[in-house]
């Protein structure tokens, strides 16, 4: 046989060997990669500079995604607070690549209709929680040491919040709607952001003023108040306005809030404890947000949450078990995220919840 026919032989042969091994092949094939995989995945990220937490928090969850993520990319960008900026995106596929910091009364907010939400042509049940900033508390201060109650309110000037028809002026609403009054009664209810009310106050053009506490440790439990307020008392001595227990549980049942009772010496003057009503501080989405995406988040932060304390001091608070300790129940969680806490046994309890030390703090 010359050598023509030879080869020709040889490679019907092989050819015949290939096609027969074709449709086992399959069975040992590496599996294909995931879309994600594929091609990196941009995400933006809508940081608020709101006592600077959001957007720390913000640039935290990018570095840790930059160091620990082989194909989520998160890129950082300023912004406001509200509405929820993938509201006025007209394209699904844009709302996909969106997350924001946002506190946990905005999807109340949202859904109840009261705050101009019903003039954006959006579904706000898309709006959906992925993971826990930290844990607020509001107080109430003024320079008046006759100013103690709700009932002394009459004929002051008050603010409770920077925002015309917020979440603010219900709850200050409805705890004077507990005691019988209504706005009517105060001389003025001032828009003011917290520095603007520390300034007003100390200058002698506001009576009551708001402050903002926030969680820096677990063990042990302190709240910490905000830096204008700091400032504040360094200056002045403050004196501070309980709120009604019952008028918070009251307000409680209505907006996403608890009654806290913010310890002695969390701001300087502070002698005693201080009632407040509290907030938590969280990251959401839109629904469209792709699940492998959301998935990629949860693990991230799952593994990594001690990193958020590089970024932002009251970060040290973020772990695996307080996560997504917003309060909120499963529905209101991204499916994937939920689906991810259900696997991990990731509790969406209110983060001072059954934590030792914390009786002193949140109470019934």
């Amino acid at each position: 046989m010359d050598r023509s026919k030879v080869a020709a032989t040889v490679s019907a042969i092989c050819l015949t060997l290939v096609l027969v091994a074709i449709p086992f092949m399959g069975n040992c094939a590496e599996p294909s990669p995931k879309p994600s995989a594929q091609k990196p995945y941009e995400l933006t990220c809508w940081g608020v500079r709101a006592g600077m937490t959001l957007y720390a928090y913000s640039v935290a969850l990018s570095d840790i995604a930059r160091r620990h993520s082989k194909w989520l990319k998160i890129n950082v960008i300023e912004g406001n607070i509200s509405p929820a900026i993938w509201a006025s995106l007209d394209k699904p596929e844009r709302r996909a690549h969106l997350v924001a910091a946002q506190d946990n009364r905005q999807r109340w907010k949202y859904m109840s209709g009261l705050f101009g939400a019903d003039k954006i042509k959006y579904d706000w049940t898309k709006v959906r929680y992925l993971f826990l900033i930290n844990f607020l508390v509001d107080g109430l201060v003024t320079l008046d040491p006759k100013i103690k109650t709700f009932k002394d309110l009459k004929g002051k000037r008050v603010s409770f919040g920077s925002t015309p028809k917020s979440d603010f002026d219900f709850i200050f609403g409805k705890l004077l709607e507990f005691e019988g009054m209504t706005f009517k009664d105060l001389a003025s209810f001032e828009y003011m952001h917290m520095q603007a009310q520390a300034d007003a106050l100390k200058d002698g053009l506001l009576d009551v003023a708001v402050v903002g506490y926030s969680l820096e440790s677990l063990d042990p439990v302190k709240l910490g108040a905000s830096p204008f307020a700091t400032e504040l008392a360094e200056t002045k001595k403050l004196h501070f306005m309980d709120m009604n227990p019952d008028a918070v549980r009251h307000v409680s049942k209505l907006v996403p809030s608890g009654l806290v009772y913010v310890p002695a010496g969390s701001l300087k003057g502070q002698t005693k404890e201080h009632i407040g009503i509290s907030k938590s501080l969280a990251f959401v989405c839109d629904l469209d947000l792709p699940d492998e995406v959301v998935t990629e988040i949860a693990r991230l932060v799952y593994e990594h949450a001690g990193e958020f304390a590089k970024f932002v001091p009251v970060g040290k608070i973020m772990s695996k078990n307080t996560m997504c300790a917003i309060g909120r129940p499963g529905e209101e969680f991204h499916p994937a995220m939920w689906k991810f806490m259900q696997q991990h046994g990731i509790r969406s309890n209110q983060i001072l919840e059954g934590i030792p030390g914390t009786q002193g703090i949140i109470r019934k």
